[in-house]
């Protein structure tokens, strides 16, 4: 999967929340929120993410769900990741994997069992041993094919707060602008993607009010103003990427 869009919408307030859940349900879209606008810099108030193994195919699910949505009038931008200096996630390596990797990665992507014998379980349905199940999970680890292997929390259910923010990095710049955000801990995701604003990064704070010391920071360290964009609404987050 090459091809990693964020696809903004500019809806009528009134008609966004409609529109959000519609999205939502597209087979397409991994993430989908509703946000504010910050005018007069940023006119768009749906987000949503769309994944392609190239940017053709990205490119034709959007213009179809536009399409089939009534969308096609609605101002719209794909924002393309061309750079990601920080994130959390997997990547597959072709020549690191077999059959049976494969299907320990799809597998457990959103259906680890919660009970006593998590793996022993897993290994039974997969056909193969506890034993078996849990080395070759360590060496996907090993060798960069997962880069986690764990549990997902809300983090707002546990009193954190997430963000996520933007900043316009002048080009002969870019790269010591990337470094400055990264240095701070509550970044937990960091992409270059094709827009004025073209640096964009996740904040993951403790309590709701790490977030705005953590804005503060990062626009005294680079100089530059951020943009943030907290969650109004969550219509879904569900990625699942096939190996």
């Amino acid at each position: 999967y090459t091809a990693n869009a964020m696809v903004v919408w500019d809806l009528p307030d009134e008609s966004a929340r409609i529109q959000g859940e519609r999205l939502a349900r597209e087979a397409g879209v991994t993430l989908c929120y509703l946000r504010p606008r910050r005018l007069p810099d940023w006119r768009y108030n749906l987000f949503c993410m769309v994944h392609g193994r190239e940017r053709g195919e990205v490119e034709r699910l959007v213009a179809d769900m536009a399409g089939r949505l009534g969308l096609d009038s609605v101002p719209r931008a794909l924002l393309f990741s061309t750079h990601c200096f920080k994130q959390c996630g997997a990547r597959y390596a072709e020549a690191l994997i077999d059959a049976t990797d494969r299907s320990i990665v799809n597998s457990l992507q959103g259906g680890f069992p919660v009970c006593d014998e998590p793996y022993r379980e897993v290994a039974a349905r997969l056909g193969i041993t506890e034993s078996a199940l849990l080395e070759r999970i360590g060496r996907m680890l090993r060798t960069g094919v997962l880069t986690r292997f764990g549990p997902m929390f809300q983090a707002e259910r546990m009193g954190g707060a997430f963000v996520l923010a933007a900043l316009a990095a002048p080009e002969a710049d870019f790269e010591r602008i990337a470094a400055l955000v990264n240095a701070h801990a509550e970044v937990a995701h960091n992409y270059r993607r094709e827009h004025a604003l073209n640096m964009w990064f996740v904040l993951a704070t403790e309590t709701p009010a790490g977030i705005a010391a953590a804005l503060a920071r990062i626009e005294r360290d680079t100089g530059l103003k951020v943009y943030a964009f907290p969650k109004e609404r969550e219509f879904f987050v569900g990625m699942r990427l096939a190996a």
